[in-house]
């Protein structure tokens, strides 16, 4: 065991690099996603998630086959099972945070395999370089439009399916077990988007080339084609019509050939000279390919897994290029650019390949100042594409919080005219949508705990009390209970109780913001028990989250500001899943998290090659 340890701790051993790569990479993700992301519903979790998959599974009218159903041209079995894990997970909750924090690991699970496949058909010298360009792209927030939005999982679990049906074809030995698992994951990559289709697809062009370079069992590799072109043909013909139908379809041969410039160019300015430097690896690498075949020739299993990898991926791009022709046409969405990264890293590990492989003819220092070129090149030409996907996400990220601040103005109030009077707030779907939604106490009850009801304190008697009562520099709880005023600061003076609510206890969350005693306070006075909600102050303009086990009783919210030059502000406590608390607490934390994580690498760093060189000089000696 020791000295499986001290394997691993070498530097350039695939467990220590890929421990390299994931823990920074899901930290930086992490942060990304408590940084920006809202918790508000988006777009089609509206439809396809609250009303036809939580409400129905809330009042037990959920039919296993509605989990196969339709989405657009998609079936998005994964994505619906991911949310009613969560769903449930979180005590009924709906928390669109939880879940992007969750579609971090099958990201990470995606660009793992890569890593590690890539890695293993490497030479250990190659390995750091292809780490590095990997996490240069992880953790720029290129893919925000799937970083920031809880219903985007399915683009990371179709990569990472397509990729170990990939594998598994390019293995040497096509035994009953990989069979199997070929048809398994291949058949289940059907049920992450419509695209799904390629990964059966290409593994089947993989198989094409292995039979007639006879490098495979023409038995076994016969039948492993004959399944994958069946599961091609099962996922065609059960592929649902686009509700949209031609819609978004690219209209002329100029316009696809534009958009298929912009997939294939990606994340480079998009020019033609940019697809044929960035795919130069590829196309070398098929021409050798070809000249193998005629000389019957052996390839190796790496190259065999970037040919059809590249394939892949250039189907996904001409499918892009055409179903997304209106869109793509000018520049790439970014929910797509998380497959489109799979062709870059590919093309990463044929230049490493090409100059660490046996048949390399450069110099030493020349084997590390390409790959280190390449990767340069590619970071320095992507830099507005990173800027604009930055801006983008900062933009949605304001969006999402006044949504939750409209939103949760309409449920404490009952409001429409709160909808209404947001012309481009939600570009899905339209006020009276969501207000038959929201309408219904179930659906209003599953909100996340920056938009749901708090507990009911009635403070209208109080004139000293508004909503949100708090400073106008931190962000707007409507729930909020506070002594700032908008007409008279904080120079307020009030001591008042709520009427009586009668709790059932439970674990709760609330937001405190605002000074500390011994001038201000807040108190729930119940009948047999009081609970302190103000013990100290909170520093800057911010809310702090509070846990708190609230037992069951009957109780008052008592609001105490003796202090003419001091404010506070809570909002009444309110139920908050497991999941939801984690998330809460996280985000609080977020900033000294991704510290600790990135410090953690680099001592992981300093370790590993401390104890190299220690190891290097013992056998010297």
């Amino acid at each position: 065991m020791r000295t499986r340890l001290l394997q691993w701790f070498h530097p350039q051993h695939p467990v220590f690099l890929l421990a390299i790569l994931l823990v920074p990479m899901m930290a930086v993700r992490a942060y990304l996603v408590l940084r920006f992301g809202s918790s508000s519903p988006f777009w089609d979790q509206w439809d396809a998630e609250l009303d036809n998959l939580l409400l129905p599974y809330l009042r037990g009218e959920l039919h296993f086959s509605q989990l196969f159903a339709a989405h657009n041209e998609h079936r998005i079995l994964f994505t619906r099972l991911v949310s009613l894990g969560l769903f449930a997970a979180n005590g009924n909750q709906f928390d669109a945070k939880v879940e992007m924090l969750f579609n971090i690991v099958p990201y990470a699970a995606a660009l793992g395999t890569m890593a590690w496949v890539g890695m293993r058909t490497l030479v250990p010298a190659a390995r750091p370089f292809l780490i590095l360009g990997i996490f240069a792209l992880a953790s720029a927030p290129f893919g925000w439009e799937n970083l920031i939005a809880g219903f985007q999982n399915q683009f990371f679990i179709l990569a990472l399916l397509s990729l170990i049906t990939i594998w598994l074809a390019s293995a040497e030995v096509l035994d009953r077990r990989r069979l199997l698992a070929i048809l398994i994951c291949s058949v289940l990559a059907l049920f992450t988007m419509a695209s799904g289709i390629f990964a059966a697809a290409a593994a089947a062009g993989l198989l094409v080339y292995r039979l007639l370079a006879a490098d495979v069992d023409r038995r076994r590799g016969g039948l492993a084609l004959l399944l994958m072109l069946a599961v091609t043909v099962v996922g065609l013909v059960t592929l649902p019509a686009p509700p949209h139908g031609d819609t978004f379809h690219a209209r002329s041969i100029g316009q696809f050939l534009e958009a298929l410039r912009n997939t294939l160019a990606w994340p480079l300015r998009p020019r033609w000279i940019s697809v044929a430097v960035l795919w130069l690896p590829t196309v070398a690498l098929t021409l050798a390919m070809l000249r193998r075949t005629l000389t019957r020739q052996s390839i190796s299993r790496g190259e065999r897994f970037a040919f059809a990898v590249a394939g892949w991926v250039l189907v996904q791009a001409v499918a892009m290029a055409y179903s997304r022709g209106t869109e793509v046409h000018n520049v790439v969405t970014s929910r797509y650019t998380d497959l489109l990264a799979i062709g870059v890293i590919n093309n990463l590990w044929l230049v490493l390949h090409a100059c660490f492989g046996n048949g390399s003819r450069l110099p030493s220092w020349g084997r590390t100042t390409v790959p280190a070129v390449f990767i340069g090149w590619i970071a320095l030409s992507s830099f507005p594409t990173f800027v604009a996907a930055k801006g983008s996400m900062q933009e949605r990220s304001i969006a999402g919080a006044m949504q939750e601040k409209i939103l949760a103005t309409y449920l404490r109030d009952g409001d429409l005219d709160a909808l209404r009077d947001t012309p481009g707030r939600f570009p899905y779907p339209d006020a009276e949508r969501i207000d038959h939604v929201l309408s219904r106490s179930d659906a209003a009850s599953i909100m996340p705990i920056e938009i749901r009801r708090p507990l009911a304190f009635p403070t209208d008697h109080c004139s000293g009390l508004e909503h949100p009562g708090a400073f106008a520099g931190l962000p707007n709880r409507p729930q909020a209970i506070g002594t700032y005023l908008v007409d008279g600061g904080d120079a307020n003076i009030i001591d008042c109780s709520s009427a009586p609510v009668l709790v059932k206890g439970g674990r709760m969350l609330y937001f405190q913001g605002g000074y500390g005693p011994p001038g201000v306070a807040a108190t729930l006075v119940g009948k047999q028990h009081t609970i302190e909600l103000v013990t100290q102050g909170v520093a800057g303009d911010r809310w702090r989250p509070r846990l708190l086990d609230l037992p069951a009783d009957e109780y008052q919210l008592h609001i105490v500001d003796n202090d003419p030059h001091g404010w506070v502000a809570v909002t009444p406590p309110i139920e908050a899943g497991r999941l939801t608390q984690f998330r809460v607490v996280a985000e609080e934390r977020c900033g000294p998290g991704l510290y600790i994580a990135l410090v953690l690498t680099l001592m992981m760093l300093i370790a590993a090659v401390s104890g190299a060189a220690n190891r290097h000089r013992e056998t010297q000696a």
